[in-house]
């Protein structure tokens, strides 16, 4: 059900328009590469499933969020209802139990207790006025990247820069060497159902959960190294706030690395495609590209309505 704070959409999902006619005959193709006309729609929110709605209005989107059916849910319960239910497995099953070894480590989830003992530890360190300590080394992976890719002709650019810059960003800032860096890569393969949860089939939640293992150790090894190197600030301030928490009502993740390294999935993943998203709005709106080459100091706003109107999520 959809609550009077939506209003005037519809009381209840079934009455709601369903997409497939928006498509009509032509399907998806009648759409244009953005999809920007789904924008232009009277309805704010369509029928995709009974228990699936699109929205085309981010503030109805935040409205829904908090709502109990819709919201974000505890770790536990979002693999049993993504992952495990629609395959007709149990959430408790042996042969996953490196998917709830990753549930264990992970802070995004709304168990009130857990959430206010670990969003601070990782969040803290990572607020907008803590982006300094990314900043020269984000410029000069990114010219770096641009001037090998110049004259390449067609690439996929999602993968090709985005990915690649923020995969990059994090290898320097880290202090990974080549093959980790490219390891890690390979690695995220294996964890992409949890990128988008429902494409997912039982080959490929096995093969997630036999990632997690080479995941973790990888990432964690090489933040506790570049901890024990004391140089990369972000990390000082996450294994402070690690240590300071005590003897919380929660089962605590194996150590602050591994909370990190857990928490740090969309790192990659998600940054890569808001790299692709802030370089696909500046090129619709070429306007936009000219004012920021004239005023660096619009930076910040063309990366925050970049994810306003093309959110990764």
């Amino acid at each position: 059900m959809l609550q009077e704070s939506l209003t005037p959409l519809p009381a209840s999902i079934s009455e709601l328009e369903d997409i497939t006619t928006l498509f009509g005959s032509r399907g998806e193709s009648a759409l244009s590469a953005g999809g920007d006309e789904l924008f232009l729609l009277a309805d704010r929110a369509v029928r995709v499933s009974d228990d699936t709605i699109m929205f085309f209005r981010y503030a109805d989107l935040r409205k829904i969020g908090p709502l109990k059916p819709a919201a974000n849910v505890p770790s536990k319960v979002a693999q049993r209802t993504f992952f495990f239910e629609p395959l007709g497995l149990s959430g408790d099953d042996p042969a996953f139990e490196q998917l709830q070894r990753l549930a264990r480590n992970n802070l995004f989830s709304t168990e009130p207790e857990r959430h206010k003992v670990l969003k601070p530890v990782f969040a803290r360190p990572l607020l907008p006025n803590c982006m300094d300590q990314f900043a020269e080394i984000s410029r000069r992976v990114a010219r770096e990247l641009v001037s090998r890719l110049s004259g390449a002709g067609e690439i996929e650019f999602a993968d090709g820069f985005g990915q690649a810059l923020a995969f990059g960003v994090w290898a320097e800032l880290l202090g990974m060497t080549n093959e980790e860096a490219r390891s890690l890569r390979q690695l995220m393969d294996g964890m992409a159902p949890l990128v988008v949860p429902g494409v997912i089939d039982r080959e490929s939640l096995q093969r997630l959960n036999d990632t997690v293992p080479d995941y973790l150790g990888l990432l964690v090894r090489v933040i506790e190294r570049a901890h024990a190197d004391g140089k990369v600030e972000f990390l000082n301030q996450m294994a402070e706030l690690y240590a300071m928490v005590g003897n919380p009502p929660i089962v605590m993740p194996e150590n602050f690395a591994a909370l990190a390294a857990t928490s740090m999935l969309d790192a990659f993943d998600a940054l890569g495609a808001s790299v692709a998203s802030c370089a696909y709005g500046l090129i619709t709106y070429p306007d936009a590209q000219d004012a920021i080459h004239t005023d660096h100091g619009l930076i910040p706003n063309a990366v925050s309505e970049a994810l306003r109107l093309f959110a990764p999520v």
